[in-house]
């Protein structure tokens, strides 16, 4: 995480904490994250891709990948490669979800990426837009 912003880390933070909240019932639960507090428990790459955050329960009867974006990243040719790989493996498996963390004025873009790169396979993981305004977070919308 070295050489994020500081809103980028705000938005990894409020990732964390929503999953860790939505699934705060799944019995072994454990969340990987790339962030200070997590050391060397990172999540590992997906089509050569690290996510912000990865969790599932073990054994494994749930998957979670989120991500953050700022404003300028989340329309990125890279950005978009990157979320459509997540969204392409969490497809293969029942029970995944997926958390897109935004500030809150890139709500509309956001969505515009997502709606981009929607396909049959992706359109089943259930989405949930985080959008984060100054030390509060709100969804947004769930796909």
């Amino acid at each position: 995480m070295s050489g994020e912003t500081a809103q980028h880390v705000r938005l990894v933070e409020s990732l964390i904490e929503a999953i860790q909240a939505q699934f705060a019932s799944v019995p072994r639960f454990t969340v990987f994250a790339d962030h200070r507090n997590y050391g060397r428990a990172t999540p590992q790459s997906i089509s050569g891709f690290r996510p912000d955050v990865c969790a599932f329960d073990l054994p494994t009867t749930i998957r979670v990948v989120g991500e953050a974006k700022t404003h300028d990243d989340i329309l990125t040719e890279r950005s978009r490669r990157q979320l459509s790989a997540f969204l392409d493996h969490l497809s293969l498996y029942p029970n995944s979800f997926f958390f897109l963390a935004i500030p809150a004025c890139s709500v509309a873009r956001a969505q515009r990426v997502l709606r981009g790169i929607a396909n049959e396979s992706r359109d089943r993981v259930p989405t949930t837009i985080l959008k984060f305004q100054t030390g509060l977070v709100k969804r947004a919308q769930t796909f």
